[in-house]
């Protein structure tokens, strides 16, 4: 009986085998041989023969055939290893073939051992597939192209001087020559955009050759002068397929061009056409990249590539808007829609500065709170909030309170939103039955208030104001008469300035059919704008900026690219509509938002001004886009990101490491990085850092923490300030490490009536000093929430025998105390059953620990706060100075360190950048060339929000909101002091 068990199941395993094996066997193996880009601009989408081969591979991968075929490509034209030729179905060639001694040959062409080694594949059979200019060769190579395709470019004498064939670019309908084909089902005739090579050379003997693709428009001059594609059966046995087009890598993007192509692969290797067609999706460079990670393995993707700048003669010319006089007024927080925090007057300038002094301090008297918003000014009227939730007139002259508003106070939980005009507010002129008005949100509502007055504009939305949905804390901007608002919780919206009616609403997290809900594999939260937007008021253009998604530090509750988290989103004022979006960071599991607003300028590059958007991140970086299709005015290097350990967790293959302009600020925590401001101060930081884990995009590991810079950036929602004049950005940075862990949390819900255990009283005298009562651990021990999730009985009472790193022994425990202190530490003394083994993970983290030093200092080396000079125009790093200082530090004779700051800067045209925000409290003025300190004064509190400068009666001001508090948790106050020079 046991004889024939075994009989049996060996029966079972050679057929599941045999199975298997005529499975593997049924894939067709499909080489893709990708020469590099020859010629032509960069970024421009021609001759992006790489990114053919790896589009491919995904969308094969992912095709309706996936399990008929397996695809490999190698670069640079040839395989590493040509014996991944030798059981090839098919090998497809795309690369340039060679234009006289103009462009490199071709590799695949380039050697005898090359050729033969082809020949060789094509003798047992092997299909060929030529794309684009592969088809394009001297005679030399003709009779092998011909053999193994059907067709080729050539010229018509010596091979240098006169071509037989022709060239044309133009946007034509292509028509299907050959209904009947395999290729061509499920395709139907297209048009598309294209650098079509027509007038090619057949050998009209040859009856196997059948013309696929034809457009009339080309006018060849030959019977079939207007192929563009065409399949061959050979002799052999073996199937050629050739095309001249693939020029434009966004044709991909063309469903008939995208299926003509993978069937006409398809049949090259063998495979049956299904009746439809190949089916496969068109993805984008991430899309690509993250469809290779699945099928081949994050290490066997390159190190880094490239996303090549727009080219030049592509970029969009300057409309020469807004005008210079717009500068002058400060009727929009940070400075006017461009954001871009510029006041266009010079009375106070690097040799008056020196002179400037308080012209007056407005205290609001109804209490004391932080305060972040950039105020505006109208007619000689300051309009800002209050600590007390009023909004303020004040005589920008004198500082003289003239009325205050009260809105409703928000109902329900408390939410960062709550405040009026909280990051922002916006004054519109109104039109002829429209009155004039001031715009801010308060809660989950869009408040509108007459400037002369503060009386609520009774024909806006229900008594002035109108239903905000998501909640708001940014200034919206007006296009026309609509009014863009970005929501706190989420969302982009358009309003009715007029009569407060919502106009359209643009969802950040798509869902459903919307463009790029197949980036999450499950919508979650997050995505929202919390720093603010521009919008182009001559082309009706609204740029918004997303934070990550949420929860933070948490991303395996939504996998995937997370569109629209991290972006700048170019949208149409008046409709909605995604015009473009970029996006930095890639699934952000480090809450590392794009935290600013977008900010509107002009470059010059070459002699030509060019319309951008400049937008500064948490990270440090700084990203130049045409403003009009959002494409990069420098390349950005792409690196390839470590993969992650956490159950669940998938990172994003690649993140963005751009060369130019370089970071303004550190992107990665080191051991050169540890202070050494003291010893005692190195080796308790390093108490740490020693037990954590610190590196390029580092994902989490479970209990044990992970040292980050930029939490509190880089940049933060302060931004960034640009000098239109010479396209100079001005962004105030910080430099503080943190350490952030993850770990899964079981719990079931205390019951406070309970009295404590025995193991519980144990951990509170023994463990909780170093790990907190709560768990949730300290700097010198990992937390143990979730303990049970990742150590056994047997790792904890070892540990409590040897101890561990700062860990000590505890051999004083007995044998029932160390089984009380399990019984505590693995939940099995609660009433209240934990969660079951099998339940769904939940995971948590130990909220934002600053890594500090035993004196409070930040736990790195300077700088801890910097000032910088970005030229937008070349993408150079003009300089960098410290911001903020602390004094006792500087006495010990310390260089000036700079200190965490959240006030953002201002520029002139004095040629000054104003920026306060510091731990100590003071405003300053800078060189807006050098980055010299050339002015500071006191402030009464902090500075927190950015200065705003502005002109009455002749006399310059610069206002600072000086309240305290915030992310700084300094003292808080109330008050707005302004700045002049004397009268």
């Amino acid at each position: 009986m046991k004889h024939l068990r075994r009989t049996f199941g060996l029966c079972l395993l050679l057929l599941l085998f045999a199975g298997f094996s005529a499975s593997a066997a049924a894939a067709k193996k499909i080489v893709i041989l990708a020469g590099k880009k020859s010629h032509g601009p960069e970024g421009n989408g021609i001759h992006d023969y790489l990114w053919s081969a790896r589009l491919l591979k995904a969308m094969f991968d992912t095709s309706n055939i996936r399990d008929s075929v397996r695809v490999e490509f190698h670069e640079n034209g040839w395989p590493n290893d040509p014996t991944a030729l030798e059981d090839a179905d098919t090998i497809m060639v795309i690369s340039d073939g060679r234009d006289g001694e103009l462009f490199e040959e071709a590799p695949q062409f380039s050697s005898a051992e090359h050729l033969a080694a082809i020949q060789r594949q094509m003798d047992r059979g092997c299909g060929f597939v030529t794309f684009h200019f592969s088809t394009f060769a001297p005679n030399v190579y003709a009779r092998q192209i011909l053999n193994w395709a059907g067709g080729y470019f050539q010229w018509e004498t010596d091979g240098r001087k006169q071509w037989y064939s022709n060239i044309k670019t133009l946007g034509a309908d292509v028509q299907v020559a050959a209904p009947d084909h395999p290729i061509v089902r499920g395709v139907t005739p297209f048009h598309m955009e294209e650098e079509f090579y027509y007038n090619l050379r057949f050998d009209p003997a040859d009856k196997a050759l059948v013309p696929l693709l034809k457009v009339s428009a080309l006018g060849g001059r030959d019977p079939d002068g207007n192929v563009v594609a065409w399949a061959r059966q050979r002799a052999d046995g073996g199937r050629g397929f050739g095309t001249t087009c693939g020029h434009f890598y966004s044709n991909w993007k063309n469903p008939d061009f995208r299926k003509f192509m993978l069937n006409a692969i398809a049949w090259s290797g063998g495979v049956e056409v299904p009746a439809g067609g190949v089916e496969a999706p068109f993805y984008e460079h991430d899309g690509i990249m993250d469809a290779l990670d699945r099928s081949m393995g994050r290490t066997a993707l390159p190190e880094t590539y490239e996303e090549p700048a727009a080219p030049i003669a592509e970029l969009t010319p300057s409309n020469g808007m807004p005008l210079p006089e717009t500068f002058k007024k400060w009727e929009r927080s940070h400075g006017g829609a461009t954001s871009s925090r510029f006041a266009a007057l010079d009375q106070i300038d690097r040799s008056t500065v020196g002179k400037l002094d308080v012209a007056w301090t407005y205290h609001s008297n109804d209490g004391a709170g932080n305060i972040q918003c950039n105020p505006i000014v109208v007619d000689g009227v300051m309009f800002a909030p209050t600590p007390g939730g009023f909004l303020a007139a004040v005589n920008a002259e004198t500082g003289v309170e003239i009325w205050r508003f009260k809105p409703d106070a928000p109902k329900g939980a408390p939410s960062i939103a709550d405040p009026p005009a909280r990051r922002g507010l916006l004054y519109w002129a109104g039109t002829k039955s429209a009155p004039a008005r001031i715009l801010f949100t308060c809660g989950r509502w869009i408040y509108a208030v007459n400037p002369s007055t503060g009386a609520p504009i009774a024909a806006f939305g229900d008594g002035g104001h109108a239903p905000l949905a998501a909640g708001g804390t940014v200034a919206g901007a007006i296009f026309d008469h609509i009014l863009v608002m970005p929501g706190f919780d989420r969302d982009v919206f358009g309003y009715d300035a007029a009569t407060g009616a919502q106009l359209w609403r643009f969802s950040t997290i798509p869902a459903g059919g919307d463009y790029g809900a197949e980036t999450w594999d499950k919508p979650d939260l997050g995505a929202n704008c919390w720093g603010g937007m521009a919008l182009d008021e001559q082309r009706g253009i609204a740029y918004i900026s997303t934070g990550s998604p949420k929860p933070d530090f948490v991303g395996m509750r939504h996998l995937g690219q997370n569109l629209f988290g991290n972006c700048v989103i170019a949208l149409d004022a008046k409709t909605g509509r995604r015009l473009w979006h970029f996006q930095e960071v890639r699934h952000d599991i480090w809450d590392w938002d794009i935290p600013a607003p977008p900010i509107l300028t002009t470059i010059v590059r070459e002699g030509r001004r060019i319309d951008v958007v400049a937008q500064v991140t948490k990270l440090g970086n700084t990203f130049v886009l045409d403003r009009v299709t959002g494409r990069s005015i420098y390349p950005i290097r792409m690196r390839r990101a470590p993969e992650s350990t956490l159950p669940g967790e998938r990172t994003w293959p690649y993140q963005p490491d751009p060369q130019t302009p370089p970071p303004f600020c550190r992107q990665q925590f080191s051991l050169a990085d540890v202070t050494h401001r003291a010893q005692a101060a190195h080796d308790a930081v390093m108490q740490v850092v020693g037990r954590s884990n610190f590196g390029w995009f580092m994902p989490w590991q479970e209990a044990k923490p992970t040292v980050i810079f930029n939490d509190h950036g880089g940049a933060e929602w302060t931004g960034a300030c640009v000098d239109p004049g010479n396209a100079r950005l001005y962004v105030s940075s910080n430099e503080i490490p943190w350490y952030i862990t993850l770990y899964r949390s079981d719990e079931p819900p205390a019951d406070p009536n309970q009295p404590p255990t025995a193991g519980s009283q144990l951990f509170a005298q023994f463990c909780a000093p170093c790990h907190g009562a709560d768990r949730h651990g300290g700097s010198q021990a990992p937390p143990l929430i979730g303990l049970r999730q990742r150590m056994k009985d047997s790792d904890v009472l070892a540990l409590l025998a040897t101890g561990r790193g700062a860990m000590p022994a505890w051999p004083q425990l007995t044998e029932p105390q160390r089984h009380d202190l399990l019984d505590f530490l693995f939940l099995r003394d609660r009433k209240d059953a934990p969660l079951a083994p099998d339940a769904p993970v939940r995971w948590t983290f130990n909220g934002w620990q600053k890594l500090l030093d035993p004196d409070g200092y930040p736990g790195c080396t300077p700088p801890w706060g910097q000032l910088n000079c970005v030229d937008l125009n070349t993408g150079k790093l003009l300089w960098q100075v410290p911001l903020g200082e602390y004094d006792e530090l500087t006495r010990l004779g310390l260089p000036k360190t700079g200190t965490e700051n959240f006030g953002g800067a201002t520029v002139t045209a004095g040629g000054l950048v104003f920026c306060a925000g510091t731990r100590d409290s003071k405003i300053r003025a800078f060189d807006a060339d050098s980055g010299a300190e050339l002015w500071e004064h006191p402030l009464p509190w902090t500075g927190s929000a950015p200065p705003m400068s502005y002109e009455v009666h002749g006399r310059q001001f610069i206002v600072q909101p000086a309240t305290g508090g915030g992310k700084l948790g300094t003292p808080t106050g109330d008050a707005y002091v302004a700045f002049a020079l004397p009268k």
